[in-house]
């Protein structure tokens, strides 16, 4: 539905592209017509299946927005291949909510492409929300994590009660707050068609932009307030944003994740603040909020030039980046909530040091946590770690410095989209930006449905293996004693 949308915007406006996109979008009915067939042969697929399907639904999303670039020219006048590998760069970075383009000016692109790549932003940040809320929980376990912390509401106000209430709810939050941000930027002046551009790509924190300046272009700083409000909003945990609509406001204040995201919002924001104050001159600069509030909601919006700043902001704009969110939020990173989680363990640690007889027990929102829980956050850091630094070296094969290419792979896994000296990622090289799309795609999905759907595919590659040297005379000890 997003490309016949964008289709009717670029018909509407006189554009070139709408029959090739309103096509598209036929096809792309079709395609998700036959994935829900699919979907109703298997009712209750395993764990391992669940997370492949994930994983198969954001690369179906990919191929389909590569080929709108494509069909629709967007990147023509390059040859083919270059044009392919732009194409796709830009379609996962919208579906992944990264923000980068490959668009040397934006402003040159059709209405409907425009559309589409708000579109994408908006829909990869409900299919985040998704899966952080109505999929991820549910497969692991974890889905009373979403509940109120007040346990005399938590079965009333939970968002999640189950995967289709979930959806309903979500969709409920993320349409209405996606709205009120159109109608928000559209009284500010910059026009309907870009109120609704930034409304849809603050709201996912998708990031992408109707200028080539991003958000800095627009030269407004009414719609640069409205985009501070959205991006911290959108950053935050969805759950808690239910608990505040549903009446339940002692709730919201006992989540510590919102205590330590307001906390590191407010400590972000003085600091940044005394680094532009020489140039500026208020107390609390508009260009320090926006920088943090871009970064820590990870929409990667831009509104000033905060690289040239001194190292000490920019580094914790770096620091922000790489945490991320809140937990339950469109944004990506590693998330508050793990942070407050470890914290408290590594507090709990020091403690049963000081008194070892004591028993402590590491509660979170009022809740218990099990020391199963710790065990995969450690992992969890080690996979998200092990990603942006693979990443970062992949990237420095190609690049000047490591420097560059541990912040870009970083943007990339925490999908914020910003890079640092360069104005946009269509002056990386081509292998950069093909080393950022699995990145961009395992940060959106939280990592763990592309190291599952690994683990699977090489787990087969290994069966096949061993039935046909089996078949060849050949054989082997496999775990068990068993012999191939």
């Amino acid at each position: 539905m997003g490309l016949i949308a964008s289709a009717l915007l670029d018909l509407l406006d006189g554009g070139d592209d709408a029959l090739a996109m309103g096509l598209m979008g036929v096809a792309a009915i079709a395609v998700a017509a036959a994935l829900l067939k699919t979907r109703r042969l298997n009712h209750h697929p395993r764990t391992g299946q669940s997370l492949t399907i994930l994983l198969l639904v954001w690369v179906t999303a990919i191929g389909i927005g590569t080929a709108v670039y494509l069909v629709t020219g967007t990147f023509s006048g390059r040859g083919f291949w270059s044009a392919f590998s732009d194409s796709l760069f830009e379609s996962a970075s919208g579906f992944t909510t990264t923000g980068m383009t490959a668009l040397p000016v934006v402003e040159e692109a059709s209405r409907g492409v425009l559309a589409f790549r708000a579109i994408s932003n908006w829909l990869g940040g409900l299919g985040g929300l998704t899966v952080a809320v109505a999929v991820l929980p549910f497969l692991t376990g974890t889905h009373s994590l979403s509940s109120d912390p007040d346990r005399t509401h938590g079965a009333l106000r939970s968002i999640a009660p189950s995967s289709r209430r979930a959806m309903r709810n979500i969709l409920a939050i993320y349409g209405g707050f996606s709205a009120l941000l159109v109608v928000a930027y559209a009284a500010t002046g910059i026009g309907v068609f870009n109120a609704f551009a930034y409304g849809l790509s603050t709201a996912s924190t998708g990031g992408f932009a109707t200028n080539t300046n991003s958000l800095w272009g627009e030269n407004n700083a009414g719609a640069e307030w409205v985009a501070i409000f959205g991006m911290f909003v959108a950053g935050t945990n969805l759950a808690v944003l239910w608990w505040g609509i549903r009446g339940a406001a002692n709730s919201v204040w006992k989540s510590q994740e919102l205590r330590l995201y307001v906390f590191a919002t407010t400590i972000g924001v003085v600091v940044t603040s005394i680094a532009v104050a020489a140039n500026d001159g208020a107390l609390i600069s508009r260009q320090a909020v926006f920088a943090v509030a871009s970064t820590i909601s990870t929409t990667g919006l831009r509104a000033h030039d905060w690289e040239a700043w001194h190292p000490g902001a920019t580094t914790l704009l770096f620091v922000f980046m790489a945490i991320g969110s809140m937990s339950g939020s469109a944004g990506g990173g590693f998330r508050w909530l793990r942070i407050r989680t470890l914290l408290a363990f590594i507090r709990r640690d020091l403690l049963s040091r000081l008194y070892p007889k004591s028993v402590l027990v590491v509660k979170i929102d009022g809740r218990p946590i099990a020391e199963s829980v710790v065990q995969q956050l450690v992992g969890y850091l080690v996979l998200y770690a092990g990603f942006v630094l693979a990443g970062a070296y992949a990237v420095a094969l190609f690049e000047d410095g490591f420097r560059r290419a541990l912040i870009a792979a970083l943007s990339a896994v925490s999908t914020t989209g910003a890079l640092v000296g360069v104005p946009s990622a269509e002056q990386l090289r081509v292998g950069e930006r093909a080393v950022l799309v699995p990145l961009m795609i395992a940060g959106r999905l939280a990592i763990l449905p592309v190291v599952v759907s690994a683990i699977r595919l090489l787990d087969r590659i290994a069966a096949r293996t061993r039935s046909t040297l089996a078949g060849r005379g050949y054989t082997e000890t496999v775990p068990g004693g068993r012999r191939a």
